[in-house]
């Protein structure tokens, strides 16, 4: 999978690069006339196993890595959401990661 982003600003373009990709800027620039693209390739991890042990949800990745989520007793199971948590926390990181981006790019709408 790929993505490509237009911005006229460095200043915007260096902040998107940290907190989409965490790579060095250089490694996704590209100079046209008087605005800059950014073209990277985002490989999507690819699940090879997930297993449903009680509260717990645990996908194995194709990269030999396993990622675990947790529920609390008191939330409804849902097989969807724990895949969806467990992808973001792989691919973010952390659950500080995304609870960050989360918080930072959220916008309540009246």
């Amino acid at each position: 999978m790929g993505g490509k982003i237009n911005l006229d600003s460095t200043d915007l373009m260096t902040n998107a690069i940290d907190s989409w990709f965490g790579h060095p800027i250089n490694d996704f620039m590209v100079k046209s006339d008087s605005s800059f693209t950014i073209q990277a390739v985002v490989d999507m991890p690819k699940p090879i196993k997930i297993i449903r042990s009680g509260i717990a949800t645990i996908v194995f990745w194709a990269d030999g890595t396993k990622t675990i989520v947790k529920r609390s007793a008191d939330t409804q199971d849902d097989p969807y959401a724990a895949f969806c948590i467990a992808l973001a926390k792989k691919v973010y990181k952390s659950n500080s990661a995304v609870k960050r981006i989360i918080d930072r790019n959220t916008v309540v709408q009246k």
